[in-house]
């Protein structure tokens, strides 16, 4: 079998790490079978020589227009040349009238989230609201001419499912997991609060859906509580300048600007993944106010790091945590407070969650991900899964 991964708008961030963890897994689970990888020319250069089963092509970085001409033009003489079986398109958006088998990855929560449009896009531009509305309408258009389309989250499916209508066989829930051997296992305890201060973690981008406002915010609410001793420390810089378009960075601004916020803010800046696990390891409690995920990777790491973890109450966190969290109402910085103060002051609920998180996180391996889109794959082509289109 000869598969194809459209890669090619991974520049940076999840999309990236998306592809370089899947080439370093495919090497595993199907050493038998071909897979050529698209990716930009900066990223390719991680995952050359992954192994004898992969190939990578790399491609200049490219706006939406000119991926609009590489998924529908270019990628298509491609395929005929390769006599590729299956076309893998990882990222949202797929090739029209596909003449081979097509799965879709549908990755992007923004689209689709209730919140995101009703809270957040609705105060963007014009312009930022024609741009969310043409990218939905492609990717919907995407998800009809798909054969197989993938989500990670149920959550995310049935977002998206709001906007287009096609038969439940064709979906499939195949959650992303994490490479688990990289973070702290049962047998590594986390560590406890050191020196008197509770050293929260949010690991993310800054974007206006993360939500970031209410968590400078519960650190007001903590101290006007009479909690002191809590610091955070966060990988989403306020003044991230590749996300251009925002209508919260002026609020988040403002509040940095308090002495009583800024104080207890430590910027960890962009971490090598390498890097990530000691990060969760040196901290007490993980906080994760995000409005709109497709999945949720932090959730997952934090809980195989052994920490308790405090996440919005909305459909993605319960998907991921279940009962191994405690949930606050994500526009209500009292709420999220409130919360920490619960595990600032008991011991033995951090030890619970603890516990709870290790035994969640044991069927979550990003390998599962890898062997059921193999398994999807295989079966698309075994199954004789009809060719629509003009041939290339």
């Amino acid at each position: 079998m000869r598969v194809l991964l459209n890669a090619i708008s991974a520049k940076m961030g999840g999309a990236a790490n998306y592809a370089r963890n899947i080439a370093v897994e495919l090497v595993k689970v199907a050493p038998k079978d071909e897979f050529i990888i698209i990716l930009p020319a900066n990223q390719a250069r991680a995952i050359e020589g992954a192994g004898p089963n992969i190939r990578v092509i790399p491609k200049p970085n490219a706006g939406l227009l000119k991926r609009l001409w590489f998924d529908q033009i270019t990628l298509r003489r491609m395929l005929r040349r390769e006599r590729v079986d299956v076309l893998y398109s990882t990222a949202n958006l797929g090739m029209f009238s596909c003449p081979l088998p097509q799965v879709l990855l549908v990755r992007n929560a923004l689209y689709f989230s209730p919140l995101f449009l009703q809270h957040i896009l609705s105060r963007m531009s014009v312009r930022a609201r024609l741009t969310n509305a043409l990218r939905r309408w492609l990717v919907c258009r995407s998800v009809e001419w798909a054969e197989i389309v993938v989500t990670p989250s149920e959550s995310m499916m049935q977002d998206l499912r709001a906007f287009v209508d096609q038969p439940s066989s064709k979906f499939h829930v195949i959650p992303y997991g994490t490479m688990l051997e990289r973070f702290q296992d049962e047998g590594s305890s986390a560590t406890e609060p050191q020196n008197g201060t509770v050293r929260l973690l949010h690991i993310s981008h800054y974007a206006d859906h993360k939500n970031m406002g209410v968590l400078f915010e519960s650190l007001e609410e903590l101290r006007a509580s009479g909690i002191t001793n809590v610091v955070l420390s966060t990988t989403a810089d306020v003044e991230d300048a590749r996300y251009v378009v925002s209508s919260c960075r002026v609020s988040d601004r403002a509040l940095l600007s308090k002495p009583s916020i800024s104080e207890r803010v430590r910027l960890l800046g962009d971490l090598p993944y390498e890097q990530v696990a000691k990060v969760y390891r040196g901290h007490d409690i993980f906080v994760f106010p995000s409005l709109a995920e497709s999945y949720g990777h932090p959730l997952v790491e934090a809980m195989a790091s052994g920490l308790p973890v405090v996440a919005a109450n909305l459909a993605y966190a319960r998907e991921l945590c279940g009962d191994a969290a405690l949930y606050f109402d994500p526009f209500s910085a009292y709420d999220l407070a409130r919360q920490i103060s619960r595990l600032v002051a008991d011991p033995l609920l951090r030890k619970e969650l603890r516990q709870r998180g290790w035994s969640r996180v044991r069927q979550m391996d990003w390998s599962l991900h890898v062997r059921r889109l193999v398994q999807l794959f295989r079966e698309s082509v075994l199954e004789g899964i009809p060719r629509r289109g003009v041939e290339p």
